[in-house]
C-alpha cells in the first residue's frame, strides 16, 4: 500500500534523527528543563497515519501527517503563555454522499492561553482552552474553545486536587462558532472536581463535572443530524436540536505495575444528558491497556476498548472525531515502542454499529497504520 511505503520512509527519518525525547506525557511542557532556568519551554513530535474507513454508504482512504508543538513562555514566575499548535496535512480520497471528512490541510490550535497562578492553590486561564483537560472524550474531542477557567486546589507533580469552573464558546477546529446572522453566541458552561495521585508504582485519577450547552447554532445541528443526533428542520437550510444538552460526566482511571516490566491500566468514562429521554441520553466507554517493557530499547503496548454512545448523549458534531452518537463498538490498537530511537509503530482497528437504525448511519469499519515520534525538546 502507498501509505505503508511512506511510513517506512518516515520511520527511517525518525531513526536517523536520534532526538532525545521523554515520550507521550500529560504535562504541557518537558520536565527536562527547570522553569527557573529557562523562560521558553517547548517540545515537538511528528506523526503519520494511513487510514482506511468505510461503511455501507461511504469510503475513506487517507494519509495524514501531523506536526505537533507544545510550548510555554514564562512572562513572570506567576504568569505564562501556553501555545500548542498542530499542522495537519491530509491527502487521499473520500466517497460520501454528504461530503464529510474530506482531506484538508490546516493549522489547528490545541491551546492558546494566558495562565496566571497568584497563589499555589489558584490557577486562572483565558484564551483558546483545550477541552479534554476537563471533559471526557465522550463529550468533546481534542478541541480548543475560547473561554475562561478558574481552578482552586493544591497542584503538585504527584498530586492534583482541585475544583474548577469554566465558561467557553463551543467552536470548530478553526475557532469558528458557525453562527448565522441573528443567532445568539453559543456557550458551554462547566463546573466540577478533578483528583489525580501519582507515585512510582501507580497512577489514580478521578473526575466529575456538570456541563450545559446553550444556543447551539443551526449549522452545528445540521452537521450533527448526519452523525447521530435527532434534529428538527425549521426551514430549507435551518435546523435545531430536538433536545438540549446538559448533564453529568465522569472519569475514573487506575494504572499500576504488576511486575517491574509490566504495567496494567483501566479507564472508565461515563456521560449522561439529563435533557433527553432515558433510552437516548447516556454513553460510556471501557478501556484496558497492557504495557510490556522487557528492556531499555523496546517496549510493547496493547489497548482494547468498548463503548456505547446513545443518540442524544452528546453533541455529535463535537465528539465525532472518535465516537459520534448512536454508536456501539470496539477498538483495539497495538504499538511497538522503539525507545532507543524515540519513535513507535502501531496498528489500530475498530468497528461500530448503530444503536437505532436511521438513513445517515450504518455499520462502520476502520483500520489505521501509525508512526509517531516521541516528544522531543525544541
Amino acid at each position: 500500500m502507498k501509505f505503508v511505503a511512506v511510513l517506512s520512509i518516515l520511520a527511517f527519518l525518525a531513526w536517523t534523527q536520534q532526538v532525545q525525547a521523554e515520550g507521550l506525557v500529560a504535562t504541557s511542557v518537558s520536565k527536562k528543563t527547570s522553569p527557573s532556568s529557562k523562560k521558553f519551554l517547548a517540545e515537538w513530535r511528528l506523526a503519520l497515519a494511513g487510514a482506511d474507513r468505510k461503511d455501507e454508504d461511504s469510503q475513506e482512504k487517507k494519509i495524514e501527517t501531523r506536526l505537533e508543538l507544545r510550548s510555554r513562555y514564562l512572562l513572570t514566575t506567576d504568569l505564562y503563555l501556553q501555545l500548542d499548535p498542530l499542522l495537519r496535512m491530509e491527502s487521499g480520497q473520500t466517497q460520501s454522499y454528504n461530503g464529510a471528512d474530506k482531506p484538508e490541510n490546516k493549522i489547528v490550535l490545541r491551546e492558546a492561553s494566558l495562565n496566571y497562578n497568584p497563589a499555589p492553590f489558584v490557577a486562572l486561564s483565558a484564551g483558546a482552552l483545550q477541552q479534554q483537560r476537563l471533559h471526557t472524550s465522550l463529550l468533546v474531542d481534542r478541541l480548543a474553545f475560547p473561554g475562561a477557567r478558574v481552578a482552586l486546589g493544591p497542584q503538585r507533580n504527584d498530586l492534583h486536587l482541585f475544583a474548577f469552573a469554566e465558561s467557553a464558546i463551543p467552536t470548530s477546529t478553526s475557532l469558528s462558532t458557525n453562527t448565522k446572522e441573528l443567532e445568539a453566541t453559543p456557550s458551554l458552561d462547566t463546573a466540577g472536581v478533578l483528583a489525580q495521585v501519582r507515585s512510582a508504582t501507580f497512577d489514580f485519577k478521578f473526575g466529575g463535572n456538570y456541563f450545559q450547552f446553550r444556543n447551539l447554532p443551526s449549522a452545528v445541528a445540521m452537521d450533527s443530524r448526519l452523525l447521530g443526533n435527532d434534529v428538527y428542520q425549521i426551514s430549507d437550510a435551518a435546523y435545531t436540536f430536538k433536545y438540549d444538552f446538559a448533564g453529568w460526566e465522569g472519569l475514573t482511571s487506575f494504572g499500576f505495575w504488576v511486575v517491574p516490566q509490566v504495567q496494567l491500566s483501566f479507564q472508565i468514562e461515563y456521560l449522561l444528558n439529563t435533557q433527553a429521554p432515558a433510552d437516548l441520553n447516556s454513553g460510556y466507554s471501557l478501556a484496558t491497556t497492557v504495557k510490556f517493557d522487557p528492556n531499555s530499547s523496546t517496549g510493547y503496548e496493547l489497548t482494547g476498548s468498548y463503548y456505547q454512545v446513545e443518540p442524544e448523549a452528546a453533541v455529535s458534531y463535537f465528539n465525532a472525531g472518535r465516537y459520534q452518537t448512536n454508536r456501539v463498538g470496539y477498538q483495539t490498537e497495538a504499538f511497538v515502542n522503539f525507545k532507543k530511537h524515540d519513535f513507535r509503530l502501531g496498528l489500530r482497528y475498530g468497528e461500530s454499529e448503530v444503536i437505532y437504525t436511521n438513513i445517515t448511519q450504518s455499520r462502520e469499519k476502520m483500520m489505521a497504520l501509525l508512526l509517531e515520534t516521541f516528544y522531543a525538546d525544541l
